[in-house]
């Protein structure tokens, strides 16, 4: 059976923050519809978007 005590996760401050941060760098580039902050292994982190 899975041990859940195991399992890895990624802290809700850094979560936060990094929001913060790729909203600031969508904002701050033109022509980026679409930001993603991934693990080393593809699960996501963050991820940011402009409206349309």
């Amino acid at each position: 059976m899975l041990d859940l005590s195991l399992s890895r996760k990624v802290p809700e401050k850094f979560i936060a923050f990094s929001e913060q941060k790729i909203q600031q760098l969508l904002n701050s580039v033109s022509g980026v519809e679409f930001v993603m902050l991934c693990t080393s292994d593809g699960f996501e982190i963050a991820l940011a978007n402009k409206k349309i």
